[in-house]
């Protein structure tokens, strides 16, 4: 994959951060990558709660954040904008949705 390496670092480093933040103590968490043609895909699943219908479309909005489920403390908003704005920087894409027993963050680069 070509790219700028410190930007696909941070982003990539954002959304694990991110994940960790929703996962319970217990959850699991699955990383994968594959190679489809020309871009790369890669997959967070994250076993956890759904997210609200109403906070989807937001999710990469900059300054929006839900409340952490241990702690209730809400982040600066500014993970999941980074993270879409250095996939588009890519030519990519992002897609975060609730699948079966959690959330999948889909990035194709």
């Amino acid at each position: 994959m070509i790219g700028e390496p410190f930007l696909l670092r941070q982003a990539l480093g954002n959304l694990l951060e991110n994940a960790l933040d929703f996962t319970s103590q217990n959850g699991l968490l699955r990383f994968s990558a594959e190679r489809i043609g020309e871009k790369v895909e890669l997959r967070l699943f994250n076993e956890t709660t759904p997210i609200p219908d109403y906070a989807l479309p937001r999710l990469s909005e900059r300054f929006y954040s839900l409340p952490r489920p241990d702690s209730g403390r809400k982040s600066t908003g500014l993970g999941l904008n980074f993270v879409e704005e250095v996939v588009k920087l890519h030519g990519g894409s992002m897609r975060i949705g609730n699948v079966e027993r959690g959330v999948e963050v889909v990035l194709q680069l």
